[in-house]
């Protein structure tokens, strides 16, 4: 395989749904973790279901974005990075991937456990999976916990990748930048 040395930059599909799935993840994990803190009421219930659609706005980019590097719409990992680098990227893109799909899967999951469906911005609800069961849904939701958890571990290593990428100014970094 020939890898392209320099910055081949992502499609603007690509860095568009990057920074938009980052943004979400910022406001998914405090809001999941002050949902349970919340008294039951209108600000949980809200708090709740728009943690519920942006996980599932997740999943659906995530999806998308893994369909278009299974359709090999994405640039080649660049030649500036050393073995260790190379596989390093491949762990954290794959373990965010797989969270970022398993995640809002099990969010969904426990929703349903719960008694309720899981909704997006209330324009259509995705289908019940589990029947009400709410001791199954606290350990669910454990698992759900776990997940962002991760995420956040995943996260702070490629953030702290991209920060290097940034400071070595080998290109790597604006490969994902938008209008560079």
């Amino acid at each position: 395989m020939i890898e392209v040395a320099g910055p081949q930059k992502y499609s603007a599909l690509s860095i568009a749904i990057h920074w938009v799935v980052a943004i979400c993840v910022v406001g998914l994990v405090p809001a999941g973790l002050l949902i349970p803190r919340l008294d039951e009421g209108p600000v949980q219930e809200a708090v709740s279901t728009t943690h519920q659609s942006v996980g599932i706005l997740v999943l659906f980019l995530t999806l998308l974005r893994l369909a278009l590097r299974v359709a090999g719409r994405m640039p080649k990992p660049s030649a500036v990075l050393t073995p260790f680098e190379r596989a390093a990227s491949r762990v954290t893109h794959f373990s965010l991937y797989a969270l970022m799909i398993v995640g809002p899967v099990i969010g969904w999951l426990g929703v349903n456990a719960y008694g309720e469906d899981a909704s997006f911005f209330g324009l259509f609800k995705l289908p019940t999976l589990f029947a009400k069961d709410e001791a199954l849904s606290d350990q669910i939701f454990a698992l759900h916990l776990a997940c962002g958890i991760l995420i956040v571990l995943a996260v702070v290593a490629h953030v702290a990748a991209a920060f290097v990428h940034n400071v070595r100014d080998d290109g790597v970094m604006e490969r994902m930048l938008p209008g560079r």
